[in-house]
Parts: structure tokens; sequence; C-alpha cells
């Protein structure tokens, strides 16, 4: 349970990293919490990227043939059926994924420059990653994400327009995908191709990259979920300056005041399956209450039994709360009052009965979605199951669930005599146990006068457990210029525009890509009833607010580009070139933690010498990334780790670099080739290439002495020196013009 995270968000009164923006208000209404919290909901200052010489957002992305542009685009990719079904099997095996492949195709048609600038890596085969290395290597880079995916269509017959016709009224393009979450993946691309095409041909100081999931609507696991990993390898732990998804349309106007509510945290997430097994037999002799009569009672058990709305002092939603009531107190005079009298568990009750989707961000949902039981109309069903959605609330946990899912169950399973196994697969430690079928007779409203045996077991398992997500931080440089782009894209006359964290009812690939960042939010830019019905009939967007949601991308991409805000700049990135200096492993003031900088960096800088290679000299991407899951590569690692040790601990660059070059293909750091280097793509990862060098490097190891960190020669060849000479003669000779 993640409660200790909230306190990432409570905020002393005038904090020095925010300025508080608009009419001076009376003390009343500044002061909305009692003396138990100081949060103010203070709000930085609007952040203009209109000073770096490039088109505004407003030029590019606003009149008719901006917009018929991107009914066009956004229309074709709605017309993809890019489907994720539960039931799919391995991406290489299910033939129902290669419809995602002409979604890749689309997007190398409809974003020519995006794809002529950016990387592009293939992760378990359709997952996207594009990169492009900034001008400027201490930048962290800013990681930008949709998904690929869609929810399937159960009738199409029943929508006013084709689910996959991407129809366009005037206003609205309607389809599957059409808002979730095609919507984001149209318009970053579009952010960026506008970017790449500007008259100055724009380069980046702060590296990009951008992941495209593929598999989101069913939790993610081969789409983000190996994605994550590889990015973390390719960059490392808390190496992006900032994470931003899709989430809830979140420009909310009340009055004069637009509040923007981008997710600081999901909610929690756990299917919870049931197996009841029971004795079956012909429908003419039927016991009392068959399997689907018992699973019956099981689902209304559980339907009688919700659970409770809480708001918890300084979390996201009591201070999305507190800054309503500060800048909009008339909206709703009742909020206000209990926010400021600090009266939660009656603000709670309150926020509950207003609609079901406000009652949900404050509760644990529950959702019996699955039944499945009996085979034929004449036999008692021996097999039911059925399975139940938990998004679990920030102040539950899924412990918590379990517990109460056994609470509810044990009754039912006494009263027909049934063994209960629950959650044993998971270390919640629940013991079996088993009652005399003869309370049957006892408990059962029908009374039989015959003993009755039901020889049933009900087993409870868990799928996909997710823990609700840490809090990302609503202060400090990073959150500061998010906040200050929101409001300068969204700025209107008369106006207000108020940033504020809020909580996600659902998930999101971010949460496979927590370790990655603290700086993750999602939101989806635009005002919340300006898309309908995702993942049911007649799902669209408005175009003209899909316009806004471009203009805001470029916006954010822009500053941040801009900007250089303390602690937005990055200890080790891979890619984009920094390496484990003295003066960097100074101030880590560890010498474990120096190495292990030193190693993530030349592992992330090897892998992307190699990714390199497979882009520049025109090698098959699948083919690349096949290289780099083999088992050979560990081999790469062990060197890789070797030569970042060398350099870190004994400054034996000469030694590392002899390492780095076996790794490369045996390509000498100054420029000279083995002559026994075949040049075979991915011929030089081979265990036998590298035991040599390994060996020779322990052994200059060994006879070294010991060095202190500050004996580091600034003088020496730095591995991302090394690196890049070493993949330009690999590239020319990939591309046979080898001198």
């Amino acid at each position: 349970m993640r409660l200790h995270t909230f306190a990432v968000l409570s905020l002393a009164a005038g904090h020095g990293l925010s300025a508080a923006v608009g009419p001076t208000e009376d003390e009343a209404s500044q002061r909305v919490l009692s003396s138990s919290s100081s949060f103010e909901c203070d709000v930085p200052p609007a952040v203009s990227p209109d000073s770096d010489g490039l088109p505004s957002a407003d030029e590019l992305f606003s009149g008719p043939e901006a917009l018929q542009k991107q009914v066009e685009r956004h229309g074709a990719l709605v017309r993809i059926p890019s489907i994720s079904y539960d039931d799919m099997a391995d991406v290489n095996e299910d033939p129902r994924w290669d419809v995602f492949l002409d979604v890749h195709r689309l997007l190398e048609e409809l974003y020519p420059a995006v794809h002529a600038r950016m990387n592009r890596t293939k992760v378990n085969r359709l997952g996207l990653v594009y990169t492009i290395a900034g001008s400027d290597p201490s930048l962290r880079p800013v990681m930008l994400t949709a998904h690929q995916d869609v929810v399937p269509v159960a009738d199409g017959s029943t929508w006013t327009h084709a689910p996959f016709s991407g129809h366009f009224d005037g206003t609205m393009l309607w389809g599957r995908g059409a808002y979730d979450d095609k919507n984001s993946l149209t318009a970053l691309m579009s952010a960026l191709e506008a970017l790449f095409l500007t008259k100055t041909g724009w380069t980046p100081r702060r590296g990009l990259v951008l992941a495209l999931g593929f598999d989101e609507e069913t939790s993610g696991q081969r789409g983000a979920g190996t994605m994550a990993p590889y990015l973390e390898r390719r960059f490392g732990r808390d190496s992006m300056a900032l994470l931003l998804d899709e989430g809830s349309a979140g420009l909310e106007r009340l009055g004069d005041v637009v509040f923007a509510l981008p997710s600081v945290l999901e909610k929690g997430h756990v299917d919870v399956l049931y197996e009841l097994r029971v004795a079956g037999g012909h429908s003419s002799m039927p016991f009392p209450h068959t399997g689907i009569g018992i699973a019956a009672e099981m689902v209304a058990a559980l339907e009688q039994n919700p659970y409770a709305p809480a708001i918890l002092p300084g979390s996201p939603l009591h201070q999305s709360y507190c800054c309503k009531a500060r800048y909009a107190p008339e909206a709703n005079p009742e909020i206000t009052r209990l926010i400021r009298q600090d009266r939660l568990d009656e603000l709670a009750t309150l926020l509950a009965a207003i609609d079901r989707p406000t009652n949900f961000r404050l509760q644990t949902s529950q959702s019996v979605d699955l039944i499945a039981g009996g085979v034929k109309i004449n036999a008692m069903p021996e097999v039911v199951r059925l399975g139940v959605n938990y998004r679990v609330a920030t102040h539950e946990s899924i412990d918590a669930v379990k517990r109460k899912t056994v609470q509810l169950m044990r009754p039912i399973a006494e009263k027909y005599g049934l063994t209960l196994e629950a959650f044993k697969d998971s270390g919640f430690g629940e013991a079996e146990d088993t009652v005399d079928s003869n309370v049957v007779v006892l408990l059962d409203a029908v009374k039989p006068l015959y003993q009755v045996d039901y020889n049933g077991t009900l087993r409870l398992t868990t799928d996909q457990e997710t823990q609700p997500a840490p809090v990302s931080p609503t202060t400090g440089p990073v959150w500061d210029l998010f906040s200050g782009t929101i409001q300068h894209t969204f700025a209107f006359e008369g106006g207000k525009v108020v940033p504020a964290g809020d909580l996600m009812n659902g998930n999101t690939d971010t949460r496979h890509y927590l370790n990655l960042t603290r700086n993750i939010y999602r939101w989806l830019p635009m005002m919340e009833n300006a898309g309908m019905n995702p993942h049911t009939v007649d799902e669209g967007i408005d175009m003209h607010a899909h316009m806004g949601v471009i203009r805001f991308y470029y916006n954010l991409i822009r500053n941040f580009d801009a900007s250089d805000p303390p602690g937005v700049n990055a200890r080790v990135v891979g890619e984009f070139g920094v390496e484990a200096r003295a003066k960097d492993i100074v101030l880590l003031d560890s010498h474990d933690v120096a190495i292990d900088a030193a190693k993530h960096t030349n592992r992330m800088v090897a892998m992307t010498g190699i990714e390199q290679l497979g882009h520049d000299g025109g090698a098959d991407e699948d083919g690349v990334e096949e290289i780099l899951q083999k088992g050979q590569f560990d081999v790469s690692l062990e060197a890789v780790d070797l030569a970042a040790k060398m350099v870190a601990v004994d400054t034996d660059v000469e030694a590392a670099n002899m390492l780095l070059a076996a790794f490369f293909g045996c390509v000498d750091p100054f420029g000279q080739e083995d002559e026994t280097s075949t040049g075979a793509p991915g011929g030089f990862f081979g265990a036998d290439k590298l035991a040599q060098p390994i060996h020779q490097a322990r052994a200059r190891g060994h006879e070294r002495e010991r060095g202190a960190l500050a004996a580091w020669n600034d003088e020496a060849v730095t591995t991302s020196q090394f690196v890049n000479r070493a993949n330009l003669h690999k590239v020319k000779r990939a591309q046979g013009q080898a001198r």
C-alpha cells in the first residue's frame, strides 16, 4: 500500500519554485485547508516557446487547410482495424497481429520527415520506438507515448457510421480508436512532422523518445511490457526528464477558470478469477442449486458489498479539489465549504453521489465482466468460471481486495461444503477450508429432505496484479515547465488556466515505464466533452479539439527543448552521450554507484551503436533486434561491463578501448580495422571473438593498482568518442565503403 507517496505533494506555502498568477485573493480563499495541511495550489507562470524562432502552433495548426490535412491523416489511421483481443497468441504466431504492420506502413507514408530524421526500432516485432539524439548531451530526453491498438467492436450494425469508416461530418470524426488512442498517436506524429519540416531544419537540443505500444487495451504485456526493459537497458533508470502518456480528457471549465487535470497517479489493477467445480448430472434430477446457481449467489454477494469511497489528506484528489475551492469557490459552495473545513469524509460521500465517473475516482471499482458455464441444456454444469475486474483505489491495496473476496466467499463455500482454495499461487497464504456437506441442509433455504453432496471446489486466483502507481510531483522545474506549457497553450481571454494533479481511474502503459522517471503524467489535452464513447458504440473525436492536442504537443516539445531547468539534466543518458566522467562521479559520492553509472553508460552506448549500425547500414530492423536478443549478447555485455569498470576505477583506457573494439567487431578506436573481422552483421557478437580480449583485459586489470576515482584521465578517449569512431567505420564497412 503506497500511501506514503502522497507526501511528495505536500507543498509549503509560498514555495520558491511556484509563483502565484492572477488576481490576489482574500485570505479565506487562499487558506483552503485547515492547519493540518499547507497546500495552497499556487500556479507557476505560463511559459511560451515562441522565442525559438519556429512557427507558432497557431500558425501551423489553425485554419481549414490544416484541419483537412489532419482529417485525412487521422481518418486513414482509424480505418485500419488494429484490434487487440484478450485471447491473442504470440505476435509471431497469431495472424491477427499482422494488421499492425499496416499501421507501420501508413505511418511511414503519412510522416516521411519523422522517419527520415528519427531512428525507429521495433521491439517484439510490433512495438515502435522512435529516438533522436539532442545536440546537448547533458539534457535528459523527453518521452512521449501512445498506443496503436483499439478495443474490439461488438456489433458494427449498431453504429451510426461504420466503426472503421473514419467518417468525418464536418466536426466529429467517427470510428473505433478515433478517441482512444489514435487521437494521441496522430497528434504526436503530426507535431513531430511539423517540427522536422520547419525551414530551419529543426534539430533538438534535448533528445526525444516516442514509444508506441500495440496491446495497451489488453494490459500492455507484449508491447510496453517489452519496450520498458528495452528502454531501461538503453537509457538507464530515471533517464527521462518527462514521460507523457494518454489519460482522461483533462480540461474542465468552471466559470472563467479552466482546470487542467493531468493524472499524477493511476489506480491499481487486479483481475480475480473464480473457478467453481461441482458434481454434474442429468438435469432431470438436479441439485437444489446447480453450479451456475451457486455462482449467481457469489456474484450477488460481491455486488451487495461494494467498496467505500474515501479522500486521503494530501492526495491528488484532495489537492485538485483544493485548487477548485481556491480559484472557483462559487462553482460548488458546498464542496468549497467542506474543503475549507477539512471534512474529507463528508466530502467523499457528497462527491460519490454526483455521478458514476466521480464515484469511482474515490473508491475501488468492482465489475463482474466474465461468466462461463455449462455445455448442454440437459446437463448440470460441472465447471463455472467468473472474472471480476478491480481498479484499486489508492487508499486500498490488492491484498485488501483478496481479503475481502475471501471474506465474502467463505460463507458460500461453507454453505455448499466446498473446498476453498484462495490465491495459493500468489503467496497470499489463505488455507484450504472444507466443511461437512450436511451443513447445507441446515443453511439452504430450499431445505431438501435428503443429503446433498456438491463435491465441489472453489479456486480463486488473480491475473495482472498492478499496485496503485507512485505519485508524480506537482512542484519543481519539470512540473513548472509542464504546467506553464498547458497555461500558454490553452490561455483564453478573460479567464485563467489552473493545472492541478489528478487521479486516473483506469490504467495505461505507464504502469510498465515507472523505472524511467518519476515525472509521469497521463493527460489528454482537450476539453472533457470533446471525445465521445471510448470502448463503446459511436466512438468519435471533435477534430477542432484534436488540433488543440497537436498544438499542445508541439509547444511542449519546444518548451522542454529550449529550457535548461535545474534537476532536468541527466547524470547518465545512454544514447545521448553522457559519460560518467570524474566531475560527475564526484557528485555521486559513492564508489559503487560510480561504477554502476559508468556501466550503464557503456551498456547503453554500446546497444545504441548496434542499433545505429542496423539503421544506417541498411540492416533489417527485425534482424538487429534478433541479434540483441541472442544469448551470446550476455558475453558482449560482460565485455562492456569490464570496460566500464576499468575506465571508472582503473583508468585503464587502453584495455577498455580494446574490449569495446572487440565488442564492435574488432574496430580500433583510432580507425584501424582488424583484418580478421568479417564485417557480417552480428558476426562480431560471438563468444569466440570476445573470449581472448576479455581474458587479456582481465589480466591487465589485475596487474594495475586499483586507482582512486580522482585519478581519472580527462584526456582519455571517452566512450562516446570511441563509439562514434567505431560506428563510423562499421557503418562504412556495412555500406561497402570502408577505406
